[in-house]
């Protein structure tokens, strides 16, 4: 539970400095996929706290409290503050995503945005989180890490063989 306390508090690195890239780049539908998380789940009543880049670029404590096709809606020091999507950089969206992910086909959106941009340590918190919360996200999951890594990552289940296999004959 502490990496999902990190996570959700921002100190995992999401919107920890001021944002300066902009919203999500690459595939639209998949970016619209990612904005649909966060607006489900501002729908079924999920309010975390996340960082976002909200003053000048420097990053605030903020609630969620709405989030529609236009934007989103945060509480900051009782004050709420509208934000349009084309507003909210990619490394505060991370951060929202992953605050409202509940399933599998969530996380794995997720994963192969990351997967598509280039952002190995994001994808690599994300599959962390949905085993956190119980969500198995092999062998979908494994596809899009294996694209970004270049090699294939070990399943949970293959790390004890191959640790036996690395000792003479076999024996721990």
């Amino acid at each position: 539970m502490a990496f999902l306390a990190a996570v959700l508090a921002g100190a995992a690195g999401w919107g920890a400095e001021p944002a300066t890239n902009g919203p999500l780049a690459g595939d639209d539908d998949l970016v619209k996929a990612l904005q649909k998380v966060v607006i489900e789940g501002a729908a079924k009543g999920d309010r975390p706290t996340v960082h976002l880049a909200i003053f000048s670029g420097k990053a605030a404590r903020a609630r969620v409290v709405a989030a529609d096709a236009q934007g989103i809606s945060v509480l900051v020091e009782d004050n709420k503050i509208p934000m349009a999507w084309k507003d909210v950089a990619s490394a505060d969206l991370a951060g929202l995503v992953l605050a409202f992910a509940s399933s599998g086909a969530d996380f794995l959106a997720f994963i192969r945005y990351c997967s598509k941009e280039n952002l190995p340590d994001l994808a690599e918190k994300a599959r962390l989180l949905a085993l956190e919360k119980g969500i198995t996200l092999e062998p979908q999951a494994q596809a899009a890490l294996t694209l970004l890594s270049g090699k294939p990552r070990p399943t949970p289940a293959a790390v004890p063989a191959a640790a036996n296999a690395a000792r003479p004959g076999g024996v721990p």
